[in-house]
């Protein structure tokens, strides 16, 4: 399993710099990060409880995405995507398939925080006014699954995040 983790650690890292250096990112990467964090998944929970949350992952990622959809359409008055990227649209259902609907939620909210938080201190550096969103997360992904690697306490897989 751990060789999975690397794979997938990996493939955030391309995306992580493709994205942060060209603001695209090549769209196989995406899928096959969705197809690895699925795999993962799927062996670390209960089956009910694998589809039950996945399923509800990506109901929560089809509800911001229309959310975005509708804030860019009537309130900045723009096409959606002028205001996010596809790679960031699937980086964000691949993202959905990786993990429970706690553990989703938290690293979710917490990689966008993370991802806000760069953005800002590199912006002050840079007059670029994109986001490399995808980029971003990724970043934070790599250290949560190095925690998970390195870390025996703890565990992303688990629902209360850490494990006793």
């Amino acid at each position: 399993m751990i060789w999975l983790y690397i794979l997938v650690v990996g493939i955030l890292f391309c995306i992580a710099y493709q994205d942060i250096k060209m603001l695209a990112v090549n769209w196989p990467a995406f899928p096959l990060l969705g197809l690895l964090l699925f795999i993962i998944n799927y062996h670390q929970l209960p089956k009910f409880y694998f589809y039950w949350s996945t399923s509800i992952n990506i109901f929560i990622v089809s509800l911001i995405l229309i959310l975005l959809y509708m804030y860019a359409k009537y309130i900045l008055k723009q096409k959606f995507y002028a205001v996010f990227g596809l790679g960031d649209i699937l980086f964000f259902y691949a993202f959905s398939l990786g993990f429970p609907t706690i553990s989703f939620i938290v690293l979710f909210v917490f990689s966008i925080i993370f991802s806000l938080c760069i953005h800002i201190f590199l912006s002050r550096k840079t007059k670029n006014k994109h986001v490399p969103l995808a980029g971003f997360m990724s970043i934070f992904l790599i250290l949560i699954f190095l925690l998970d690697i390195y870390l025996p306490n703890f565990s992303i897989y688990n629902l209360s995040l850490i494990h006793i």
